[in-house]
């Protein structure tokens, strides 16, 4: 018994270290992105680089030849199914708030710029993103800004920032979704065939 609890209080230890997540990142250009894992105050250290070749290799293999039978839905279900259900939005909803709650953030900004051929569909494309762009300014503890881009046809996404979290709480929130019976009926929704 002894040794049980004492791996049990071990484990909840080692959870409640912080792991500390560093980034500067840009998309589509990614030479200069970087990122640096911390766990135990900087006693453990992981440079995580995005490798080029990787995303092209599956590229390559994820083209579709011709000839190949179209996919079948997968034996899960749908997740628009759930998404259907407003007590299963409401509680997903209600976790992604509670994990931006528990991400200690600091100095993270992310800032994307949307532009198409078109200037025409450009304003089409803001008339939906524009008031998304306006309630992303009020996240708290991050700076977010989406802006169009009407003279050139862009896609540019740049974001840096640090972010701490406790494992331990993440824990407990994935504990809460998971007996969630708002969750489980979601589940159990995607998975009825009509």
């Amino acid at each position: 018994m002894f040794i049980l609890l004492s791996v049990l209080v071990m484990i909840v230890v080692v959870l409640a270290i912080p792991l500390e997540l560093e980034f500067d990142a840009r998309w589509p250009e990614s030479q200069h992105n970087r990122a640096r894992l911390r766990w135990a105050f900087g006693l453990v250290r992981i440079e995580l680089r995005d490798d080029a070749t990787s995303a092209t290799e599956t590229r390559k293999v994820s083209e579709r030849k011709p000839g190949r039978e179209p996919r079948k839905e997968r034996p899960g279900g749908s997740i628009f199914r759930a998404l259907r259900m407003a007590d299963f939005r409401q509680r997903l909803w209600r976790f992604v708030c509670d994990l931006w709650a528990v991400l200690h953030k600091r100095d993270v900004r992310i800032q994307c710029r949307l532009g198409l051929e078109d200037p025409a569909d450009t304003g089409l494309a803001w008339s939906v993103l524009g008031p998304i762009a306006g309630f992303l300014q009020t996240v708290p503890g991050a700076r977010i800004d989406l802006c169009p881009e009407f003279g050139d046809e862009i896609v540019d996404v740049a974001g840096r920032g640090t972010l701490r979290v406790y494992p331990l709480q993440v824990l407990a929130l994935l504990v809460g979704v998971l007996v969630s019976p708002s969750i489980w009926r979601g589940v159990s929704a995607m998975r009825a065939t009509h």
